[in-house]
């Protein structure tokens, strides 16, 4: 909105040209002879007659036999253009302040962990602020490359893998637990099947506790 009403001021500023090259003519016209036998002089003048006559209605404008309000009315448009262009460069600016206040806004909430890198930014976008026109430009490109790098920083750190926790090594006497329980359940299969042929009598052979030593 800003920016749009920068632009609206500045094109103002721009139509301000218009009346100034118009009553620059007129005034012009007074210092040569025979400047009204021309068709172009003549219908500049006609055209900028109802501003000359009511400006003459409402203050003096006769300076020495000369008629001053071409020279009235091209101070005005003047000051109306520098006023416009003045106004414009300061709405521009500050909505560049703005959005520049957004973008840090944004960086420091996605990256909480690092405000102690924001801060010299922040400090160059608020001297950028009360800076003056001269010196503008040249702040901005710091403040612009600064953001640059901050935010190089943040898309690479969110392209980096997290640390993934290592593996735990296997114990040694896991593997042993596990080799001993399927040789004790094997040799329970064939106790049975000799049992239930008659070759062996007795109980089954319990497989040993993990603490027992197997021969």
């Amino acid at each position: 909105m800003l920016k749009l009403l920068a632009i609206a001021l500045r094109l103002v500023g721009l139509g301000m040209m218009v009346p100034i090259l118009l009553f620059l003519t007129v005034a012009a016209a007074q210092f040569v002879d025979g400047a009204r036998d021309y068709p172009l002089i003549r219908e500049v003048i006609s055209l900028t007659r109802p501003v000359s006559r009511s400006i003459q209605q409402h203050v003096p404008t006769k300076i020495k036999g000369y008629d001053a309000t071409p020279w009235m009315v091209i101070v005005f448009a003047l000051a109306v253009r520098m006023a416009c262009r003045n106004y414009a460069d300061r709405l521009w600016s500050h909505a560049e302040y703005l959005a520049h206040k957004r973008a840090l806004r944004r960086l420091r909430a996605a990256r909480p962990a690092n405000v102690e890198a924001l801060k010299p930014v922040e400090a160059k976008l608020e001297e950028l602020k009360q800076a003056p026109r001269k010196d503008r430009d040249a702040l901005l490109r710091q403040f612009i490359e600064a953001k640059k790098r901050l935010e190089e920083e943040r898309r690479t750190s969110a392209r980096t893998p997290r640390a993934t926790r290592p593996a735990r090594a296997p114990n040694r006497g896991d593997g042993a637990r596990r080799l001993d329980g399927g040789r004790w359940r094997a040799l329970r299969c064939r106790l049975r099947r000799r049992r239930r042929d008659g070759v062996v009598a007795g109980p089954v052979a319990r497989a040993p506790d993990r603490g027992e030593v197997v021969h």
